[in-house]
């Protein structure tokens, strides 16, 4: 097997992973850990899927395009290696980052496998996932109250939640047993305050893993 070629560096990157069906808060929880690592002195880079792929294929009409907007307003998977996308671009920003938040990521084994390619770029990595568990029901009266048109119609909702029971599920265990280096559950059913306060105490109760780049550093409006 081809042995991986690394940069030589000593500082540590550190890979959130925001984690759980649709319609659980993973897009709040994941500004809101950026606010909080931002006022501790730390560079944070957000990266979504979601957001990503609605800004791209909102711009201009192409076949690729359309069709990718039918998978995702219909509720099926894009195929796995998209999500590397967002991905890749924020790790070719000129901006060095301490820690990335990532949401709507490792949806499949084998999306995981492309993501972990990818960070292995890097000679220190600290993977963390932080899986936020809703009541089926309560995700689907979240969806719906968005209204956000077809995209959150209950049939779409019902079949996101179906592919995210039959290939991401399964894809939690492995991510937990075999690829995270830390990994917690935290009940999202609750107040945001009172779930983002758990997720924090979950993050820094295990003691300082890393040290921030730019003690100072300010994001960008």
């Amino acid at each position: 097997m081809r042995k991986r070629r690394r940069l030589l560096t000593m500082k540590k990157k550190v890979f959130k992973f925001l984690l759980g069906p649709p319609g659980v808060g993973k897009g709040t929880h994941g500004a809101l850990l950026d606010e909080y690592y931002t006022q501790q002195g730390f560079a944070c880079r957000v990266v979504g899927t979601g957001t990503y792929f609605r800004e791209k294929i909102g711009e201009g009409e192409t076949l690729f395009k359309q069709s990718l907007r039918g998978m995702i307003s219909s509720g099926e998977l894009v195929p796995e290696i998209l999500p590397l996308c967002p991905l890749t671009d924020a790790l070719f920003e000129n901006q060095e980052y301490d820690i990335y938040i990532l949401d709507g990521m490792c949806r499949s084994v084998p999306e995981v496998d492309l993501i972990g390619i990818l960070l292995d770029i890097f000679p220190a990595v600290q993977k963390e996932g932080i899986y936020i568990s809703v009541p089926p029901d309560v995700i689907k009266k979240r969806l719906l109250e968005r209204n956000r048109g077809e995209d959150d119609s209950i049939k779409t909702i019902e079949r996101r939640l179906k592919h995210f029971e039959m290939f991401t599920a399964p894809t939690i265990k492995y991510l937990k047993e075999r690829w995270l280096d830390s990994f917690w559950e935290v009940s999202g059913d609750r107040a945001i305050e009172e779930v983002h306060q758990e997720i924090l105490n979950c993050c820094e109760g295990q003691g300082p893993v890393y040290q921030p780049i730019h003690r100072h550093f300010h994001k960008a409006p």
